[in-house]
């Protein structure tokens, strides 16, 4: 609705004919209006017909400087609704969809066994170095990529850094391709991976170690219902064998499924399955699982359980395992916590039978790091932890430990992961020792760490008998981190 401005007299100095909108018809009449008080009064007259028209004159200006908005605006919005039929979903620039960090590692290792006799491992004395990249990057909409480049070198080695070893490797570590919500609401990641399930003891990095594990394989994510509930199927190729592209029997395959659920706000369980196929020793080996945690206000509780069956050419296979934690936090601002650890992994009762009740860890750890007890394999192997950690200052952290180790079968053998297999068949004896366990970690910086530890282990009566020298060693180890 448009309302036309009264004429004025011809000595006025606005005479013109505007419009104006229907609401502010009441402010216009009220300033004519006013004319009529003070008839006589022809200088007050005078006056007020200047004032009306002068508010006149900015009224009709903010009129025009609306529609002249409302063009703008109007103009804009057809460009952007045909920028967005010609191209509806513009994709950013590569550079804008790609995501690099990484971090440089230095450490420091150095273990004294004492006496050098026998099987007893040779002193260690060593720096290395580990370099790595990490890319990731969105391809497009439901699809993107991670690739992690790796250095890693100990000082002075003379061996070539183009080598795959846990020594010196430069290369490609992980690379893999993601299907994000290929299925409803599963991914698809395709590639060399790390699989990490049940705490480590199931499938682990073992990060420890300067070159984590890694698989080749598919592993299809499937979210259910709660952040942490979800269905994991994989399937890698661990061994490809002697000739890598041909099918000549010698392959490792592994595969597997790994189900966790969340009943409560402070409950988790999990259950798994998993099948080797090992054709270097032609073994089949099948192992189930189930775990849980419960989570109070203070208190910690965790429990591992797992058996494994199989067949070998000559062997049937029928192992366990136990893992049983509990830990107590108070609500101090140094973060006190005291825990225990309780491990075992079964060993052969028999060695004449067809029988082998050997775990096998596969490719689990229960290491935290590698000091001298950890040389011992999670095979055959009993293991009570107790320690502490608590955090003097808000950015550094201290870790106190004791491990006591025994056998669980005096007719099994003594495994270790640096490569010992000791028969032990019959001795009676079944005590390895203990260690005392410190570690120091601060963070210096948001983005530089320092570390360090160390460890004492003692050997006990089987240690000492099997292990030719191996009644007492040192471990330190120290370093620093920095990320990027």
């Amino acid at each position: 609705m448009i309302l036309t401005a009264l004429p004025f007299p011809a000595d006025d100095r606005l005479v013109k004919r505007i419009e104006l909108p229907i609401q502010l018809l009441p402010l216009l009449l009220c300033a004519l209006g006013s004319t009529h008080y003070g008839a006589n009064q022809q200088s007050d007259i005078k006056l007020l017909r200047e004032s009306n028209a002068l508010m006149i004159q900015k009224l009709f200006d903010m009129q025009s400087e609306i529609e002249r908005l409302q063009t703008s605006l109007n103009q804009k919005v057809v460009e952007k609704e045909t920028q967005s039929m010609i191209q509806p979903n513009a994709p950013k620039d590569f550079m804008d969809r790609l995501t690099a960090t990484g971090d440089i590692r230095h450490r420091h290792e150095n273990r004294d066994f004492g006496k050098t006799l026998g099987v007893t491992p040779a002193d260690q004395s060593f720096f290395s170095q580990r370099a790595r990249i990490n890319l990731s990057g969105e391809l497009r909409d439901n699809l993107k990529f991670d690739m992690q480049l790796m250095d890693l070198r100990q000082w002075g080695s003379n061996r070539s850094v183009l080598r795959n070893n846990n020594d010196d490797f430069t290369g490609v570590q992980l690379l893999h391709v993601t299907h994000t919500d290929w299925i409803d609401n599963a991914d698809v990641i395709l590639g060399r991976q790390q699989l990490v399930f049940g705490d480590n003891l199931v499938l682990s990095h073992g990060n420890w170690v300067s070159r984590p594990k890694v698989f080749d394989g598919v592993r299809v994510h499937k979210r259910r219902g709660r952040d942490q509930e979800s269905v994991d199927f994989f399937y890698t190729k661990v061994n490809a064998g002697v000739v890598a592209n041909r099918s000549t029997g010698d392959d490792v395959d592994l595969g597997g499924i790994y189900a966790q659920f969340q009943p409560g706000k402070n409950t988790r369980w999990a259950s798994y399955g998993l099948i080797r196929r090992d054709g270097v020793i032609d073994e089949t080996r099948y192992q189930l699982g189930v775990e849980g945690s419960l989570k109070s206000r203070k208190m910690d509780y965790e429990l591992h359980l797992g058996m494994q069956e199989g067949n070998t050419s000559a062997q049937d296979i029928g192992a366990s395992m136990t893992k049983v934690s509990a830990r107590y936090t108070t609500q101090s601002a140094k973060q006190h916590r005291v825990y225990s650890n309780y491990y075992r992994a079964s060993g052969d009762t028999n060695g004449l039978d067809r029988k082998s009740e050997t775990w096998d860890p596969m490719y689990g750890t229960r290491h935290g790091r590698f000091g001298i007890a950890d040389h011992f394999r999670f095979s055959n192997l009993v293991s009570m932890q107790l320690g502490m950690d608590f955090k003097p200052q808000r950015d550094t952290k201290v870790e106190v430990s004791v491990t006591d180790m025994g056998l669980d079968s005096h007719n099994d053998r003594i495994m270790n992961d640096y490569s010992i297999n000791t028969a032990n068949r019959g001795s009676g004896l079944t005590d390895l020792g203990w260690e005392l366990g410190v570690s120091w970690h601060q963070q210096h910086q948001k983005d530089h760490a320092w570390f360090a530890g160390f460890s004492r282990f003692d050997g006990a009566e089987a240690a000492k008998r099997f292990l030719p020298g191996l009644d007492g060693a040192n471990f330190f180890y120290a370093g620093s981190e920095l990320t990027f």
